[in-house]
């Protein structure tokens, strides 16, 4: 048979085991919903794949920018940037006004412009304004992010703009002589913008359901025009007078002595004259030359159908505003009628008229806002476009949600969709407390309060919420974000939110928004990662806010920074590329300075962290990412390999206990089989340097800077890192030669075999094997530095502890490593099986135990997989062996004899935990931990789980080996497997306990069947007295124990 292809490691998310061993302890409180747990485990390998595509384009459009990706502005940027356009409409709607007002003013009735006026200050100060007001009709296209709007606007508006700034400096300038001083006039074009911003304030009414306003806007526009235009012509009819004047011509100033009178009574009289050429009144002055005529036929012409369009418009707006009152008081009494007719109750009468009468008065009323004919003539896709928009700006203002919403992701159609409006009269409850929380909430139009608990009722301020003594409540406003924490946990409201008036509020329900987030992986594995944040954050400050429906802007902002997403559609955000560091190392001497004689252990790590800047106490990246435990954990290693390389033998065993101390034969066999002192130069420094490093590897922020597909294993992280994140990596920017050659080989094959999982037995003979294909590639002098770095590191494990020696490398667990390392001499030349097996023997044999039987050897792997270093510990071992069930052991003997190389076997991740925990529980014990072992064994053949391509199925137990630890009822852990899920995935299976198996932990479900356990133990009874006349299970099981004995011996 074909040996098995190397299997890949499984977990994109490093955290995800850590995360289920502590929700796994807790038998109340939050949890993820099952619903995410299980996704993000199927999700996984699509989502690397989805993850490696924006990580590429991010890549290609400079990894470390801090523009978003595509040239669009973060939702912050864009709300100031819209925000300040806005408020410049209406300051050039002042303008608009100010120019309309003055300029025919100061040309009917100039002033001397070197008198300091407020008109000559604005005439001065021009220019500049409205030369800013051309790079703001730029700002449209920005926020819509489209070329072709500023496009239109150079093809249109522009040369005009520019043409009346150029206008308005001439005349500034004095360049033009008096009698041409009529073409300021031209400058009144602007009163075009006029109309642009009336829209634009007209938009923002009718998005905020004011339509009343919008109507009383219309009637002040056209007040507005026709008093306009009668103050040009007003001024123009003066104008004409003086003009003539200064001609010499025959004028109505001079024949009627106008110039008598003061300016303010000259322009009433020509604002009179200007209305009676268009009115039955009569007027006493007449024109007195041809220029004063023109002007009188000019006002004719233009103010009779200008007065007769906006009489019409008025007209029509007052007739739709009582149209619409009429059509309310037709809707009132037809519901009042039909009342009477039914002969409704006088108060539910009273109380359906008030709601509707509340419905029909509020700004979002159904009679405002009706649906056009025209969207049923509209192509669907255009309408969903529509959709996505409007409940994408809602969307938007969440950082997370707006992630999602990116059309990168791929479910910014089906988000939006599962946001429903939900319509709610005056007094209505659109939730209660107490009960379960189904769905996310959007409060829109219309007023809220929300009813605390009144213990609970002070402290609870936010900036967009006010208190109120009213209701002893607290008033909630338009776009506030409510329960989102129950679309990742079973939650029940602590509040009573009420519509106060006729209210929209925008839900997502919990079942849709998992649907929709399902249909994309990324998505998935986003949402996971947010959620567990969010929880864990909420969790620790939980204490003070009792009322979890309002979550602080913080949380969201902090839980968004923990997504790979973030990261991958905003490149450059993240706190991680602010830690780039120029500073160059050189370890040209770096050996020679650790062996130097004479340092101290103080010196040493003085040295160490100044020939390593990752590992300086505050500018090291250790420290920024506060990652101290695994800095210590850094030095000690790298101290541990100098002790052994300068024979200190008294400093490595300083803090270790003289019952338990390492003994020097054992310490100087240790030395010999690592040959640190037969290394050169180059290998030693690829060693510490891998040391130095590693511990980064296991930061989820670090793990941010690679590929995704390079983030499923610490040693993946830490091969990327070393070969392209040198501006993060001191050490690294200016490696070369050997000792980087060394380095990478190194790393890569420390991703293939995990030493410490070989000393306890944890994996299998094809872990050997895929090491035995690693050294083939790599070379001997590789494997040297391997077995030198892992070593290290399992003695720098107590370094969080102290530095004062290793704890770890006490004499027991050194005999292990001593016949780990043996085993692997000549791994290159020897079968896998035979090495693996090699060195379970050695473990047996050092518990005075002769392997002879599979029996022995099963107890020989137990014994390392529940770290059994004593003899006198075996015995329990070999008893609670002894009282399983011929059947039982027959499984086990699949679990722990196959090899997973030329026979499909399962590697149990967790499995020393979980067995550790059984043995100290006693409640639960080895026996019965065992027998669990054997039922999630018949479970996952069941299941077809050895049916994947691997030969070695890797089975993450995680969240059972916790259980293993505090489980009172062994019961109990059967039922939790029962209601547990067996997830698939492309790297192995997961075993996901459900919200059903917490619930039988704490009590909640009581799955209590007197029948299924009368059947269980006659079942038992019966096994147990079939066994001895059996014959023929008897021999069938012998000739399997016989097959997997004769393997391993082979």
């Amino acid at each position: 048979m074909a040996r098995a292809p190397r299997s890949q490691n499984t977990s994109l998310a490093k955290k995800r085991s850590e995360n289920n061993l502590s929700l796994a302890g807790e038998k109340g409180g939050l949890r993820l919903l099952d619903d995410w747990s299980e996704s993000f485990v199927v999700s996984e390998e699509d989502a690397i794949v989805m993850y490696n595509n924006l990580y590429s384009a991010k890549d290609g459009n400079h990894r470390m920018s801090s523009v978003r990706y595509g040239g669009e502005f973060s939702y912050n940027c864009w709300a100031w940037l819209s925000s300040a356009h806005y408020c410049w409409q209406i300051c050039t709607l002042v303008l608009v006004v100010l120019d309309t007002v003055l300029i025919p003013l100061a040309l009917a009735w100039p002033s001397d412009p070197t008198a300091d006026s407020p008109t000559t200050f604005y005439f001065q100060v021009g220019p500049g304004l409205w030369s800013f007001d051309i790079f703001m009709s730029f700002v449209p296209a920005v926020l819509q992010v489209s070329p072709m709007v500023a496009w239109s606007y150079l093809r249109t508006r522009f040369p005009l703009d520019v043409g009346i700034v150029v206008l308005d400096m001439v005349l500034l300038l004095e360049l033009i002589e008096d009698r041409w001083r009529a073409l300021t006039l031209l400058r009144l074009t602007r009163i075009m913008k006029f109309r642009g911003v009336m829209i634009a304030l007209e938009n923002r009414l009718a998005a905020k359901g004011n339509m009343k306003f919008v109507l009383y806007l219309t009637i002040f526009q056209c007040i507005a025009q026709v008093l306009a235009v009668n103050h040009v012509l007003a001024c123009v009819l003066f104008y004409a007078g003086r003009f003539s004047a200064e001609q010499g011509l025959q004028n109505w100033i001079d024949e009627y002595n106008i110039t008598a009178d003061g300016p303010g009574f000259q322009y009433m009289k020509c604002f009179n004259w200007a209305i009676a050429q268009y009115t039955p009144a009569p007027f006493p002055y007449q024109p007195q030359n041809e220029y004063e005529q023109s002007a009188t036929i000019v006002i004719i012409l233009t103010c009779l159908p200008l007065l007769g369009a906006q009489i019409g418009k008025i007209g029509g707006t007052l007739n739709l505003l009582k149209e619409k009152a009429k059509e309310r008081d037709t809707v009132r009494r037809d519901l009042q009628r039909w009342l009477f007719k039914t002969h409704a109750p006088e108060k539910l009468t009273r109380k359906l008229l008030d709601s509707l009468t509340d419905v029909l008065e509020s700004k979002d009323s159904p009679m405002d806002i009706k649906e056009p004919i025209a969207l049923k003539f509209l192509p669907s896709t255009l309408l969903e476009e529509l959709h996505i928009v409007k409940t994408g700006q809602k969307l938007a203002k969440h950082q997370f949600f707006h992630l999602l919403m990116d059309d990168r992701v791929g479910i910014s159609g089906r988000l939006s969709a599962a946001f429903k409006t939900v319509n709610s009269v005056q007094g209505e409850d659109i939730f209660q407390q107490g009960k379960r929380a189904d769905g996310l909430f959007i409060t829109g139009g219309g007023q809220f309060i929300m009813h605390l608990p009144r213990a609970d009722g002070a402290g609870l301020h936010r900036l967009s919420r006010k208190e109120t003594e009213m209701d002893a409540g607290i008033m909630v406003h338009p776009d506030e974000w409510l329960a989102e924490l129950c679309l990742y946990a079973n939650m029940n409201h602590s509040a009573c939110l009420t519509a106060r008036t006729y209210s929209k509020v925008l839900k997502a329900p919990v079942a849709e928004f998992v649907k929709a987030i399902q249909e994309s992986p990324g998505s998935v594995v986003a949402v996971h990662e947010y959620a567990l944040r969010l929880l864990l954050s909420f969790s620790k400050n939980r204490d003070k806010d009792s009322n979890w429906e309002f979550l602080p802007p913080t949380l969201a902002e902090d839980s968004v920074q923990h997504t790979q997403l973030a990261d991958l559609l905003n490149p450059g955000m993240g706190r991680m590329h602010s830690f780039k560091s120029s500073e160059e190392t050189d370890f040209t001497t770096l050996v020679d300075e650790f062996l130097e004689p004479g340092l101290d252990n103080t010196d040493l790590v003085q040295l160490i962290k100044r020939k390593f800047p990752e590992l300086r106490e505050d500018s090291g990246i250790y420290a920024l990412l506060q990652l101290e435990d695994e800095a210590e954990r850094a030095v000690l290693s790298l101290l541990s390999t100098i002790w052994i390389m300068k024979d200190d033998y008294k400093s490595i065993v300083d803090c270790q206990k003289p019952q338990m101390r390492l003994t020097q034969k054992t310490f100087m066999s240790i030395q010999e089989f690592l040959g640190a002192k037969r290394m050169n130069s180059a290998q030693l420094t690829a060693a510490f340097i891998i040391l130095a490093l590693r511990g980064l590897s296991k930061s989820e922020d670090f793990a941010k800077l690679c590929p995704p597909s390079q983030r499923r294993t610490p040693e993946q992280v830490l091969s990327y890192a070393t070969t392209n994140l040198d501006a993060y990596l001191p050490s690294m920017a200016c490696l070369r030669g050997d000792a980087y050659d060394y380095l990478v080989s190194t790393v890569r094959m420390l991703d293939q075999f995990n030493f410490a999982q070989l000393l306890q037995g944890e994996n299998n003979p094809h872990s050997v094997w895929q090491l035995q294909c690693s050294l083939q590639e790599e070379g001997a002098e590789v494997f040297q530095i391997y077995l030198f770095v892992q070593v290290s590191i399992l003695c720098g494990v107590t370094g969080a502890i102290t530095l004062r020696g290793s704890m770890f490398l006490s004499e027991l667990n050194g005999r292990s490593v001593l016949k780990g390392l043996a085993s692997l001499q000549d791994v290159s030349e020897e079968r896998p099986q035979t090495v693996y097996w090699r060195y379970i023997a050695s473990r047996a044999q050092a518990l005075h135990l002769e392997v002879r039987t599979p029996s022995h050897l099963v107890l020989a792997r137990l014994a390392c997989l529940t770290r059994t270093v004593e003899p006198k510990a075996l015995q329990s071992l070999a008893d609670d062996w002894d009282g399983l069930t011929d059947l039982e052991k027959d499984a086990l003997y699949e679990v722990f004899l196959t090899d997973g190389l030329y026979h499909k076997a399962f590697i149990f991740l967790y499995l020393p935990l979980f067995l550790t925990n059984a043995v100290a529980n006693q409640d639960l014990g080895l026996r019965r931990g065992l027998q669990f072992l054997v039922e999630l064994y018949t479970k996952l053949v069941n299941h077809r789980c050895l049916n994947q391509e691997a030969f070695t199925v890797k089975v993450d137990i995680s969240s059972l080996a916790s259980l293993a630890k505090e489980i009172d009822d062994f019961r109990l852990l059967r039922l939790c497997l029962d209601y547990s899920r067996i997830v698939k995935h492309a790297h192995g299976v997961t075993v996901l306990l459900t919200a059903e198996s917490y619930q039988i932990l704490s009590g909640q479900l009581v799955a209590e069947d007197r029948s299924a356990d009368l059947l269980e133990r006659l079942s038992a009874q019966q096994l147990l007295g079939s066994e001895p006349s059996s014959l023929h299970c008897k021999s069938d099981r012998y000739e399997l124990r016989h097959h997997r004995w004769n393997s391993v011996r082979d």
